[in-house]
């Protein structure tokens, strides 16, 4: 499906459909104040690793990774919004976060918890000597909106699925989205452009990093605004 092909699909839904689906993902939003989210930021292995002391990340600009930013402009990202405007990313499950931050476990498509990860974990495998890795808990507030993008049956898909010129099917949409596939993130980008000026704060999606062998939560909540989340407590590892 060509991009422009979504962008007139996206265009064609009237607003009256739009504050319909905003006011329903207001109700149903404060669920998700209820998972604590995962940000890792990775930087040079240069011992002693201090996450309250000045480090270099990989473009290598020195900062303190406990106090460091979590928005950044992602010109290609799934769910971004381009070159535009900054985001940040966060995993409802810390091995969820390792493995879509990790490349040795991002490029995996049979990654197994029980045989890299858990070993990773217990320091018995080094998926990346180079780099030490600082995470972040974050809370999203209750009063944040965001667009649940999660199941087959989310509410602008199916208004999208119900326009009358739409010729490709139930559930179509959720499987692009769904595609491991970088050719389908500017397709994400259009939604993601589309929910932010609608006054959305975010877009919740499934990973398609998670590991095979274990039933995770494998959520991932990109926020567009700075108010709709708060820091939790520091939080260690290698």
């Amino acid at each position: 499906m060509e991009i422009q092909q979504v962008r007139k699909f996206i265009k064609l839904i009237p607003e009256s459909i739009w504050k319909k689906i905003y006011s329903k993902c207001q109700k149903e939003s404060k669920n998700w104040s209820e998972f604590g989210w995962h940000n890792i930021k990775y930087y040079k292995n240069v011992p002693p690793n201090m996450g309250t002391q000045l480090q270099k990340d990989n473009r290598d600009l020195l900062e303190i990774p406990y106090e460091r930013k979590v928005f950044y402009p992602r010109p290609l990202f799934r769910f971004s919004l381009g070159e535009e405007y900054p985001v940040a990313y966060f995993a409802s499950e810390f091995i969820v976060a390792l493995a879509e931050t990790i490349p040795q476990f991002r490029s995996d498509e049979k990654l197994r918890y029980e045989k890299q990860m858990n070993q990773y974990l217990a320091d018995k495998l080094n998926a990346h000597p180079d780099q030490y890795g600082f995470p972040l808990s974050f809370k999203i507030n209750k009063d944040a909106v965001i667009l649940n993008l999660s199941k087959a049956n989310n509410i602008l898909f199916t208004n999208i699925e119900n326009i009358e010129s739409w010729n490709w099917g139930k559930g179509y949409l959720f499987d692009i989205i769904s595609s491991r596939d970088k050719d389908v993130y500017p397709l994400t980008i259009e939604i993601a452009k589309a929910a932010f000026s609608k006054g959305f704060d975010g877009i919740i999606f499934n990973s398609v990093r998670k590991p095979n062998d274990i039933m995770v939560s494998s959520y991932i909540a990109v926020l567009f605004k700075k108010k709709s989340f708060f820091r939790l407590r520091k939080m260690d590892n290698r």
